[in-house]
């Protein structure tokens, strides 16, 4: 990257995190700090709705970015909350959210417009195509500004509950962006799905499956020797379609599970549901909800856990993953991982040999696995535990924040 000319990124997101301990996913916030260490020319503007929960700030400057804020409703209020933890779970959770959905929408263009006007940014970078690609289609189009779009999971699939007009809504928003990336085959698939054979063509070479990253710890990766249980974790947002519920029936049927803590590490809507639910199977002694975890807490957790459980689904409303960062840094930390094959992963691991590839919603898939791990010998756990950490490293957020640049930037004809 040439050093000579700087390049201005207008990132736009509908969830980042306001601070270290602000309870939101941070992969974007990972993104651009990756991108910005490696190349310091390129210079970042992040764009997001305000979140009463995580008590944001209108401007912030960061040392890698500088962030902005919009408020969608009256701040005095406390419903600027569509955002915090997804907006699906959200929507699920409160019907009433539904209602915020029109002011997100004109308050993120109007906002956009704004910013693109006053910073002149070489590109708009949207995260999720509902509603940022939208929103960055119309000021592209306005400004004339370039823009490019990361597909995440379900953001394109939601326009399948649109009855009329659908496929052309998606068609014509996507229809001027220069580059799109998809984290994962299945995210492209669900993109693909609104276009006909001959329209895919027109599109395709314009997108890549790249996945978002993950900052992969040198610390030393000793267990916790001490502790003669075994730790077996879920780590993620406590949505729906993180499946927990498959898990903690399964940890019910376990026979051993005196032999075991099961560590459930996240925040979201289910909290008090999921609780609830580990007290009724009579699993609650063994169970601990630790809450949301980041930073060295969350790299100490992983170390000393021994098998990671991601029990994706699909829901009935169509949610879904697209490849769980959570996943990439279980299998960083060297654990035994088990996710289902819907979730994205069986784009990254081969069943048994770097981790375990399940069915969907089935808690006797999630035991008989965990039983499966108890009966392998030591070698063949070392082997998978070391494939692991070997194909996490194609993750680390120095390799995919120089593939994301290189795609980018040859859409964008802009000088490296």
């Amino acid at each position: 990257m040439s050093s000579k000319k700087q390049i201005k990124i207008l990132v736009l997101a509908s969830t980042f995190p306001a601070s270290e301990t602000d309870k939101v996913p941070d992969f974007v916030k990972d993104q651009v700090i990756a991108i910005s260490k490696k190349y310091p020319s390129i210079k970042f503007d992040v764009l997001a709705p305000h979140s009463f929960k995580s008590k944001t700030k209108k401007i912030s400057k960061r040392k890698y970015y500088n962030e902005y804020r919009f408020h969608y409703f009256w701040p005095f209020i406390n419903c600027e909350n569509l955002t915090s933890n997804g907006i699906m779970p959200a929507l699920k959770n409160n019907k009433l959210y539904y209602l915020l959905i029109p002011f997100l929408f004109i308050s993120e263009f109007n906002k956009l417009l704004f910013l693109t006007v006053k910073n002149k940014p070489n590109v708009i970078y949207a995260h999720w195509f509902t509603p940022q690609g939208i929103t960055a289609s119309w000021v592209s189009r306005l400004t004339k500004t370039p823009y490019i779009l990361t597909t995440h999971a379900s953001d394109v699939d939601v326009w399948n509950k649109i009855p009329l007009f659908n496929k052309m809504i998606v068609k014509f928003h996507t229809k001027n962006v220069l580059a799109i990336t998809a984290v994962s085959r299945r995210s492209l698939n669900k993109l693909k799905n609104f276009f006909d054979e001959k329209d895919w063509q027109d599109i395709e070479h314009k997108t890549k499956i790249i996945p978002m990253g993950v900052n992969i710890s040198n610390k030393n990766n000793t267990k916790n020797v001490k502790n003669k249980k075994k730790n077996i974790l879920f780590i993620g947002r406590l949505a729906e379609k993180k499946g927990v519920e498959y898990l903690l029936e399964a940890f019910s049927k376990l026979k051993n599970k005196k032999d075991y803590n099961l560590i459930i590490a996240g925040d979201g809507f289910l909290l008090d549901k999921l609780k609830t639910e580990s007290k009724k199977l009579k699993i609650d002694n063994y169970t601990n909800f630790i809450g949301y975890v980041s930073g060295d807490k969350k790299d100490r957790l992983l170390k000393e856990s021994d098998i990671t459980i991601l029990p994706s689904i699909i829901t009935e409303s169509g949610d879904a993953e697209g490849l769980p960062v959570a996943f990439m840094e279980s299998l960083a930390a060297g654990n035994i991982c088990i996710t289902t094959d819907v979730s994205g992963a069986d784009d990254i691991i081969i069943d048994g040999r770097d981790g375990f590839l399940i069915k969907q919603k089935s808690s006797d898939e999630i035991l008989k696995t965990i039983k499966k791990i108890e009966k392998l010998p030591k070698d063949k756990i070392d082997s998978i535990k070391k494939n692991a950490k070997n194909t996490s490293e194609q993750f680390k957020w120095e390799n995919i924040a120089k593939e994301h640049i290189d795609f980018f930037f040859s859409k964008l004809n802009l000088d490296k």
